[in-house]
C-alpha cells in the first residue's frame, strides 16, 4: 500500500470515529438536543469500507494462512471488545445509582435484563445474528462488531477454504450470520472489491480529486436532501412495515447505508489517485495520525458507556454545547488512554492464539493419519 494512502486511511478512520463521538454525545440524553444533524450512521459505514480495505490488504501481505489469519483477527477483537464489556458493567452500575435518566429512552437498543447473557453473547458475536438484537447494557455501539466479526469469517470461509468446497463453506457460515448482517455485508465487499481491483482502477488525479472531494459533498447533501429517510420509507413500503420494525434492528435502513458505502469506496478511489499528495500533505503530522489512527478501534469501543457516565455524573448541569462538550472530550480522552492501556494484550493474545490454533491443527492431522 503505498505511504501517501495507508497515512490517509489512518487519518480518515479516526476522523469517522470521531464523528461517531461526537455524533453520540449531541443525543437528548446527554443534553446534546441544541444541535439535531448527525453524521454517526454515515460513519460506521465508513469504517466498514475501511475495514473491508484494510483486511484484504493483509491477507494479500500478512495474514496468508487460517491459522494467523484466525488468530490476528481474534486477538484483534477480544482484546479490545472483553475490557469494553468489562468497563461497560462497571460504569454502569455506578452510572445508573448517579442518574438513570442518560439510560433512558433507548428502547430495545439498550437493555440491562439477563446482563451475563448480553455480555456473553457479544463476546461470542452472537449479539446480532439473525433477528437478534442483544446490546451489551449501555454498550450500543458494539452492534457493529456482531457485523464485522462476521464478516470477517465469511471472508475466510471464501480466501481459506479449499475450491471444490468453498461455495459450502462460504454459504454455511452466512447462514449463521443470518439476513440482518448479510444486509450491510455490500459496503465491506465494496472496500475489498476496490484494493482487490487496485490496480485495474488508475484514475488522474483531476478525476481523483474529483471523486475525493466529491463523494463526501454528495453524502452530505443527500442528507441534507432526507434521502435517508426516504429510502427508509421505500423498504417499508417494499418489504411490509412488520417485516422491517421486527427483524431488521441496525439494518433498518440498509438502502441509504449501503449507498454511503460506494460512495465512501469512491472517496478512497479518489484518495488513491492522489495518494502521492495526500501523503506529503500529512506528513509532518504522520506520528500523530499513526498514533491516532492505532488508538480508532479502542475509542469506539469505550466511548459510550463513558459518556453515558459522564452524562450522568453532570445530570445536574444544564443541557447545551458545554455539557455537550464535556461529555465528548472526557469520553474521548478515556477512551483513547484505556486504548494505550490494553494496547500491549493484541500480540500476546495473538501468540497464544496462534500457538492453540498450530496446536489443534497438529493433532487433527495426526487423528486423521
Amino acid at each position: 500500500m503505498a505511504p501517501g494512502l495507508s497515512l490517509y486511511i489512518d487519518l480518515f478512520r479516526f476522523l469517522a470515529v470521531l464523528s461517531i463521538v461526537i455524533s453520540h454525545g449531541l443525543v437528548t440524553q446527554m443534553g446534546g438536543d441544541w444541535l439535531k444533524f448527525s453524521l454517526g450512521l454515515e460513519a460506521i459505514e465508513a469504517t466498514f469500507v475501511l475495514s473491508g480495505f484494510v483486511i484484504a490488504y493483509v491477507v494479500a501481505t500478512r495474514e496468508r494462512s487460517l491459522a494467523v489469519y484466525s488468530a490476528s483477527r481474534l486477538a484483534r477483537l477480544w482484546s479490545i471488545v472483553l475490557p469494553a464489556l468489562a468497563l461497560t458493567f462497571i460504569l454502569d452500575a455506578i452510572g445508573l445509582r448517579l442518574s438513570p435518566a442518560p439510560y433512558e429512552g433507548w428502547g430495545e437498543y439498550m437493555g440491562f435484563d439477563s446482563p451475563l447473557l448480553r455480555l456473553f453473547l457479544t463476546a461470542i458475536f452472537q449479539n446480532q445474528t439473525w433477528f437478534l438484537e442483544v446490546s451489551p447494557l449501555s454498550n450500543i455501539p458494539l452492534w457493529s462488531i456482531g457485523y464485522i466479526a462476521w464478516y470477517y469469517a465469511i471472508f475466510a470461509a471464501f480466501m481459506f477454504s479449499p475450491r471444490a468446497w468453498r461455495n459450502w463453506i462460504v454459504a454455511a457460515v452466512a447462514l449463521f450470520a443470518g439476513p440482518q448482517i448479510l444486509l450491510l455485508m455490500p459496503g465491506w465487499l465494496f472496500g475489498v472489491w476496490l484494493y482487490q481491483r487496485r490496480d485495474k482502477l488508475k484514475l488522474s488525479p483531476g478525476w481523483g480529486l474529483a471523486l475525493y472531494l466529491g463523494a463526501p459533498a454528495l453524502i452530505f447533501a443527500l442528507k441534507t436532501l432526507h434521502v435517508s429517510p426516504w429510502l427508509f420509507s421505500m423498504q417499508r413500503l417494499l418489504l411490509g412495515a412488520d417485516v422491517a420494525d421486527r427483524y431488521l434492528n441496525i439494518a433498518e435502513n440498509f438502502l441509504w447505508q449501503n449507498l454511503v458505502g460506494a460512495l465512501i469506496c469512491l472517496h478512497l478511489l479518489g484518495a488513491m489517485a492522489i495518494a502521492g499528495r495526500l501523503g506529503r500533505l500529512l506528513r509532518p503530522a504522520e506520528r500523530a495520525i499513526r498514533h491516532a489512527g492505532a488508538l480508532t478501534f479502542a475509542i469506539y469501543a469505550f466511548h459510550f458507556p463513558l459518556e453515558l457516565w459522564i452524562a450522568a455524573a453532570l445530570h445536574e448541569r444544564p443541557d447545551g454545547p458545554v455539557k455537550t462538550g464535556a461529555v465528548v472530550i472526557g469520553a474521548l480522552v478515556a477512551s483513547a488512554a484505556l486504548g494505550a492501556l490494553v494496547r500491549p494484550f493484541y500480540p500476546r493474545l495473538k501468540e497464544a492464539l496462534l500457538l492453540g490454533f498450530r496446536k489443534s491443527g497438529y493433532r487433527l492431522a495426526k487423528a486423521l493419519d
